[in-house]
């Protein structure tokens, strides 16, 4: 679970909305520190189009979730970490911020 702006949010729901985007193979959602929100939202991306923007994510889930639950930031993971069981490693994604990914503009 991540605080956010005094809120509790559920990561996977976020995930899973952000999969059904098009352009979005497989999300990953953290909370990084902030001294405002206490965390703010990253949602890490494998795409599939290498074209896809942070404005254009972010309006797509506006209608899709509450404004709380929307990431202001977007990061492009090109080799996605695995777990030995084939799962997300989302250690090793916490570790890509902020040098080891790709903000998106």
């Amino acid at each position: 679970m991540i605080v956010t702006s005094g809120k509790n949010l559920y990561p996977e729901e976020v995930e899973r909305v952000l999969e059904l985007h098009p352009a979005v193979e497989t999300a990953a959602v953290l909370g990084v520190p902030d001294g405002k929100r206490g965390e703010r939202l990253v949602a890490f991306l494998a795409l599939a189009d290498e074209g896809a923007t942070r404005a254009a994510l972010t309006a797509w889930l506006r209608p899709r979730l509450p404004l709380f639950k929307v990431p202001r930031l977007y990061a492009r993971v090109v080799d996605w970490p695995l777990t030995a069981s084939g799962k997300t490693d989302f250690a090793a994604i916490a570790r890509l911020w902020p040098d080891g990914c790709e903000l998106l503009a």
